[in-house]
Order: structure tokens, then sequence, then C-alpha cells
């Protein structure tokens, strides 16, 4: 086993981990697990970048609106 600490798992993921393969009574398997939480991450990551660019075209429109609402007043 490598023991570099970049691939180590923390404490409380290994303690996660060994609970749940002592309750189910199988073998976790680390790599699924892994794709299954890096797809998780990539999936909050999209989500929040839409957010960020829903709030930044909000912010256009409203300044837009703003800038011909003070136009109009001149």
């Amino acid at each position: 086993m490598n023991t570099s600490s970049e691939i180590r798992l923390t404490d409380e993921l290994e303690r996660e981990l060994s609970r749940q393969a002592m309750l189910e009574g199988r073998e976790v398997k680390l790599v699924p697990a892994v794709k299954s939480a890096a797809g998780a991450i990539v999936r909050g990551l999209d989500k929040l970048l839409a957010f960020i660019g829903n709030v930044n075209d909000a912010m256009n429109k409203a300044r837009a609106r703003s800038a011909m609402y003070y136009g109009s007043q001149w």
C-alpha cells in the first residue's frame, strides 16, 4: 500500500468506510466510492456555476433597467 500523504483517507472517512463494511458484511470498493464522490462534486460545481451565472445575468438586467430609468430622467 502506498503511504503518500496525497492519497491517504481522512480518519473520519476511513472509519465510515470500515463501519459500512462491517454493517453490510461485504467489502467496500474504494474506486467506485471515489468515482461516485467525484461525480457528486462535479455535479455540485456545475450547479454552483449555473447559479452564479443566473445571479450575474440578473445583476446585468437590473443594471440595464437602472441605466434606462436614470437615463430617462435627464
